[in-house]
């Protein structure tokens, strides 16, 4: 077994300069984050939907347009595009789930969405 504190001493890649306090902590964050499963990853924004996805987010936006029409507000003001596609790619962290916005529209989209609790 790799004794982690012999790390960078052992190494001769590594210059002799190198910080052993910088890299304890830099062994120890990628130590921590090695043990951090799927189940902490929530999709980003910039995260590319399945075609599915795609399609769910677009009746998650037209659910919003009605409402929207409905209360005479733009659809942004309730929920905006890219949190919808976030929506239907998972994430359950949005506006649109908390707040006012819950009630005028968040139980609607939850509802397309199975229900799912943000």
């Amino acid at each position: 077994m790799y004794r982690w504190s012999r790390a960078p001493r052992s190494l001769r890649s590594i210059p002799a300069s190198f910080n052993e306090g910088f890299a304890a902590g830099l062994l120890e964050a990628l130590r921590a984050e090695s043990q951090s499963g799927p189940a902490d990853l929530q999709p980003g924004l910039e995260a590319r939907p399945t075609p599915a996805q795609k399609a769910l987010a677009v009746e998650l936006g037209k659910i919003v347009d009605a409402r929207a029409a409905e209360l005479g507000v733009s659809a942004e003001i309730l929920s905006p595009r890219g949190e919808l596609k976030a929506l239907a790619m998972g994430a359950r962290d949005a506006h649109a789930l908390t707040g006012w916005r819950r009630s005028e529209i968040g139980e609607r989209l939850l509802e397309r969405l199975g229900g799912g609790e943000p």
